[in-house]
């Protein structure tokens, strides 16, 4: 059987392979860590009940009308709580203040700008209140993965037409009653809508995670060495008026991710995943002849996925050549793979790219002649020192460009010395006094989370542990690579 693409949320009973998911299922379920609780749950699974009612609030959003004209949309509302629909604040605010300036865009709006900064300020953390009408709900709860709509108030900004689904896969995905990960579109129903020059927020619920604060760091430390990866701040999230909890606030790598982090946002833009074969088995994506026109497009042109073949062809007829390094570079950008995978093994991201081929999206960039950018995903399991150490090895990288790199001598090379940079880099940023001040930020909102699936004590542990894992993560790179 052929085995078809999934969405990147694909649906958790999805696996990595039947026997590969049976041993690391009930190595989850039996191994836990000093905090009582598995560091990786399997899906639906919960050490700790939600300490909010056990039946979901429902709520049907004030009605409103909206029309649409030749690519501009406008929005009425008769809602008297909640601030006007169609307005938008220059920055976040707290008491829901509006100015009159539109959040629907002409469809050639061009960069978010610094209107989008306000929405990624990582100096507070910002508020999500989500409503879903009671259809939407009863929608959700059976099958989260397909839009429904709703409306969003963001930093006291209104849109009254959303469409909200859920998102996440094994070990992260949880069912709307729980603490679920969140994709709201706002242009799921209006075209061109905007919010904060946004088109899609992505809000992941952080329930591996104790600490709340390693995708925060995981990402910024891709950005700070020069790896377009998405920006990423807090937020508290409500829905229907129950608080759901404290999340991360992750760019959604669409167009308008593409326009804000490259010179040139009109390349094609694929995910990294894997995929199912219709039997409860799995293969996990890369640049292999079986295994390209698997990619999945998300922004850009549909080229039959030709540009991801090119870059599988050149790596098979080059690997362990002495051409292989030049050839590679035609069609690969080598200077920003190499900081991505030096990153990538920083954080110690067992479920990306390198060791398992998962998480990761790849952007054909126009700016450098098309070369592919690989780029970080989901980094909810960085930086977890646990029992995966069992299955992966940085030493034997199994993704197609990091295994032939390391079996090519140039190469290997060009990639020390690129760990140096990166490392002296990372260490320049002092990462442990910005995690001191997201901890600060976020300790409150942590502790109050009604969901979260660890105590209160653990949160601080984690905090600890996060903190001498990064302080150790350079010198440990550095010792591996022989710096």
């Amino acid at each position: 059987m052929q085995p078809r693409a999934l969405d990147d949320d694909a649906p958790p009973a999805v696996g990595y392979g039947v026997c590969m998911l049976t041993l690391l299922l009930t190595l989850a379920a039996c191994t836990v860590d000093e905090t009582g609780r598995s560091r990786s749950e399997p899906a639906n699974s919960s050490t700790t009940e939600p300490s909010s009612s056990e039946t979901l609030p429902t709520d049907t959003p004030s009605s409103g009308t909206t029309s649409s004209t030749s690519g501009t949309s406008t929005t009425s509302t008769s809602t008297t709580d909640t601030p006007t629909t169609g307005t938008s604040t220059t920055g976040p605010t707290t008491g829901g203040t509006t100015s009159t300036e539109p959040v629907v865009d002409e469809e050639d709006a061009g960069s978010p700008g610094d209107e989008s900064e306000a929405l990624f300020d990582d100096t507070v953390v910002h508020e999500v209140a989500i409503t879903l009408p009671d259809d939407s709900v009863v929608a959700l709860t059976n099958d989260g993965y397909t839009y429904v709509p709703g409306s969003v108030t963001v930093d006291g900004v209104h849109l009254d037409l959303v469409g909200v689904r859920l998102r996440g896969k094994i070990g992260s995905f949880r069912e709307l009653d729980e603490k679920p990960k969140f994709k709201i579109d706002f242009n799921q129903y209006i075209g061109g809508q905007r919010l904060f020059g946004v088109e899609t927020l992505t809000l992941n619920n952080s329930v591996v995670d104790c600490s709340f604060l390693i995708e925060k760091v995981a990402y910024e430390a891709f950005r700070e060495v020069g790896v377009p990866a998405s920006r990423i701040t807090f937020a508290t999230v409500t829905l229907n008026g129950e608080p759901y909890g404290l999340y991360q606030l992750v760019e959604t790598q669409d167009d308008r991710y593409l326009e804000h982090h490259f010179e040139d946002p009109s390349g094609n833009l694929y995910d990294g995943k894997y995929v199912y074969d219709g039997s409860f088995d799995t293969v996990t994506l890369d640049f292999e002849a079986d295994l390209w026109p698997l990619f999945q497009l998300e922004e850009g042109v549909d080229v039959g996925n030709e540009d991801v073949a090119r870059v599988s062809e050149v790596i098979a007829t080059s690997r362990r050549t002495p051409d292989f390094y030049a050839e590679t570079g035609a069609v690969v950008d080598m200077e920003r793979l190499h900081r991505f995978l030096a990153v990538e093994q920083w954080v110690d991201n067992w479920d990306g790219y390198a060791l398992n081929q998962n998480n990761y999206r790849v952007y054909f960039d126009p700016s450098v002649e098309g070369r592919a950018v690989v780029l970080p995903f989901d980094l909810d399991l960085a930086l977890d020192e646990t029992f995966w150490d069992i299955f992966f090895d940085w030493s034997r990288p199994t993704g197609e460009l990091a295994e032939a790199c390391y079996d090519d001598p140039v190469c290997t090379d060009a990639h020390r010395e690129a760990v140096a940079e990166v490392l002296d880099t990372l260490d320049a940023m002092d990462l442990e006094a910005r995690m001191e001040q997201w901890g600060d930020l976020t300790l409150e909102a942590a502790l109050a989370d009604p969901r979260k699936e660890c105590g209160d004590d653990d949160v601080g542990r984690a905090r600890r542990d996060l903190a001498e894992l990064v302080s150790e993560r350079s010198a440990d790179l550095g010792d591996f690579w022989g710096l």
